[in-house]
């Protein structure tokens, strides 16, 4: 498994999230970088990853699930991965407005 940003300092910019795979969406809260898989009417699934690894924690079960027939998405939670780390309380309410957007 590759750990391809171990260091989570770097300033998020155009050139930076150059390096990504994936897409962004400016949501309220920021900008959020997701990918998403699989076949339009796919049975949909989400993976949400936990407090410390980014969306990469997930290759192996997003390639499963897309080859599986499953629409996939996956992101980086805000202050995670190619998502930007906004100056705000990270609570559960902010993970849910990120999710449902």
């Amino acid at each position: 498994m590759r750990f391809p940003d171990l260091d989570e300092t770097k300033k998020l910019n155009e050139t930076t999230r150059c390096e990504a795979d994936g897409s962004f969406m400016t949501l309220a809260d920021g900008v959020t970088h997701y990918e998403t898989g699989g076949p339009e009417n796919g049975i949909p699934a989400a993976l949400v990853h936990g407090f410390s690894v980014p969306y990469f924690i997930f290759d192996l079960t997003f390639d499963f699930l897309v080859k599986s027939g499953f629409r996939v998405v996956r992101y980086d939670l805000l202050g995670r991965g190619y998502s930007d780390r906004p100056n705000l309380e990270y609570n559960i309410q902010l993970f849910v407005r990120q999710f449902f957007f």
